[in-house]
């Protein structure tokens, strides 16, 4: 699915993402009704706040509030101690873009070619107070 397909991210290496020892990298399992909805990853600490490194909800799953429902809970657990959240979005990725714009992101910068060449990624961060 996307974004990987287009940027030609297999199986693999997306399994490799999603186990690689780091101690900062948090992940977690999404389940909706005891079934598997996706994934999310959250790296802790970075710049002022949490990064959301990977949010993925399986296709059939969309559109049920589970992603919205992720982003309150990392607010709350940001609680007081965190200035932002961030986040990165292909700049291809319009449906993901305007999600992450309808829950209060903004766009910070452009990153050319951070996951591949020919490809951007859009910083993006919501301000938390």
């Amino acid at each position: 699915m996307d974004p990987w397909r287009t940027l030609g991210i297999g199986a693999a290496a997306l399994a490799q993402s999603l186990t690689s020892g780091d101690e900062h990298l948090h992940r977690w399992l999404i389940r909706r009704e005891a079934a598997l909805a996706g994934t999310v990853i959250v790296r802790n600490p970075w710049l002022y706040g949490p990064y959301l490194a990977l949010l993925a909800i399986l296709p059939e799953q969309q559109g049920s509030s589970i992603g919205t429902a992720v982003l309150r809970w990392m607010e709350r657990e940001a609680g007081d101690t965190a200035g932002n959240i961030w986040a990165c979005v292909s700049a291809f990725n319009t449906r993901a873009q305007q999600f992450y714009e309808k829950h209060g992101f903004e766009k910070v910068g452009t990153l050319d070619g951070l996951v591949r060449p020919g490809f951007a990624e859009l910083l993006i961060r919501k301000r938390l107070r």
